[in-house]
């Protein structure tokens, strides 16, 4: 990936079961909880996750699809080093679950969006996650 590419993190909470229709990838069905979803942007980033934060926008990412159905909770953005799909990587092994294809059209990844039944923000090893790979959390 480029290096002036910059990977970022949001979390989103659905506070009910859902079967939503998530562009080219069909229906598809989400459990009520927490997702945490990877992205990056080459220029821009606060700008990127500020869209994210809006409920209602045009459809362009998989994600906008369902950020509508969802409260914005907190986002944190990665230094240059890491990439989206290292993140990606990290999120499987600590999630519940993931919604195959999701996010991923561009890269090899299962997926880049994870489910988390509590707030991941609690969970020490996302915690760690965070840690670990340099992120900061996005302040306005």
């Amino acid at each position: 990936m480029d290096c002036d590419y910059k990977s970022y993190v949001i979390i989103l909470f659905l506070e009910k079961n859902r079967i939503l229709n998530i562009g080219k990838l069909g229906k598809i069905f989400f459990k009520s909880g927490f997702y945490v979803y990877c992205g990056s942007a080459k220029k821009n980033i606060k700008q990127r996750i500020k869209r994210h934060a809006k409920a209602f926008k045009r459809h362009h990412w998989h994600v906008d699809y369902l950020r509508q159905y969802c409260k914005f909770i907190d986002s944190f953005i990665a230094d240059e080093t890491k990439t989206e799909c290292e993140i990606s990587k990290k999120l499987k092994d600590i999630s519940e679950n993931s919604i195959l294809g999701f996010g991923c059209s561009d890269c090899n990844c299962i997926s880049h969006l994870y489910y988390f039944n509590t707030n991941p923000i609690y969970n020490i090893q996302f915690q760690h996650m965070i840690l670990n790979l340099s992120m900061k959390r996005l302040r306005d």
